[in-house]
């Protein structure tokens, strides 16, 4: 049978399943994870594609915009665990660009070195980053603000001629993301689904309780095929609304009714009275 026949009749035939009993179960593992495949591939394709563009302008008009706010002649030295500006008169500096959020008047970076950094200081600037005169406060992945020290720290200088050195080299080395992009994705995605044979141990009890109910005989192994075989719905279903669906449907276990409704369907006794298990 051709692989998208047995994806087919994965969905739905219960002469299918019956006959899943007779085969090894190595050919389960080979079915699962070359559905696994395809939806990772599908999935790295779709998430490059809404990325690529999105990278690109940030390495284009987002950085441009950024750079075009540097003062120039702008220097900003950290010695002896402080830091300093060659325009300390004109601070603070604050540095922005169209694409950040001009609804809340946020900035992305200020540099003001006359003044330690304080709490209150920092949510008054209603920035991300805050470089004051004894170190760099932020908002971390958490959305609290954290501060580093310049503690330790070694005496550097950093010009605006740097900075601009640095986009260069940053848009040079680009290409290697774009290239990573489409299969780094698909490893993540792939990784997953790895990760979903372990449920399925699960999943291969709830299988065998539905097979008793029913009054069908199977053992352990043929109970895990057929978990391999039943999950491939549900995987569609939550690729597919992954991908085009931005909000999640509020169905506690959803991907489990899913498979559950799937066993249901496909475990029909009068399909598994005709086969030897």
């Amino acid at each position: 049978m051709r692989f998208w026949e047995k994806v087919r009749s994965s969905f739905y035939s219960p002469a299918f399943y019956a006959g899943i009993a007779t085969q090894p179960v190595s050919s389960a593992f080979k079915f699962y994870f070359s559905i696994a495949a395809v939806l990772s591939l599908l999935i790295s394709a779709v998430l490059s594609f809404q990325l690529i563009p999105v990278v690109q302008e940030f390495s284009t008009s987002t950085i441009n915009d950024f750079v075009a706010t540097i003062p120039e002649g702008l220097a900003l030295s950290v010695q002896g665990n402080d830091a300093y500006t060659n325009a300390s008169s004109t601070e603070p500096i604050f540095f922005n660009t169209h694409a950040a959020v001009p609804a809340e008047n946020f900035t992305y970076l200020v540099i003001d070195t006359r003044q330690n950094f304080s709490i209150e200081q920092f949510q008054a600037y209603r920035t991300f980053v805050w470089v004051a005169h004894n170190g760099v406060g932020f908002v971390d992945e958490g959305s609290k603000v954290s501060f580093q020290p310049f503690e330790g720290v070694e005496s550097f200088t950093m010009t605006r001629d740097d900075v601009v050195e640095l986009v260069h080299g940053f848009r040079s080395y680009a290409w290697i993301f774009y290239a990573l992009l489409i299969p780094g994705i698909f490893f993540v995605a792939f990784l997953y689904y790895v990760a979903v044979l372990l449920w399925l141990v699960f999943g291969a009890i709830l299988v065998w309780g539905v097979a008793r109910i029913r009054g069908i005989e199977l053992r352990f192994k043929n109970t895990y095929a057929i978990a391999l075989y039943a999950v491939s719905l549900g995987l569609v279903v939550r690729c597919i609304l992954f991908l085009f669906v931005p909000t999640p449907i509020p169905v506690p276990f959803f991907f489990t009714i899913i498979f559950l409704v799937s066993v249901i369907a496909n475990l029909e006794p009068r399909a598994f009275a005709t086969k030897p298990q």
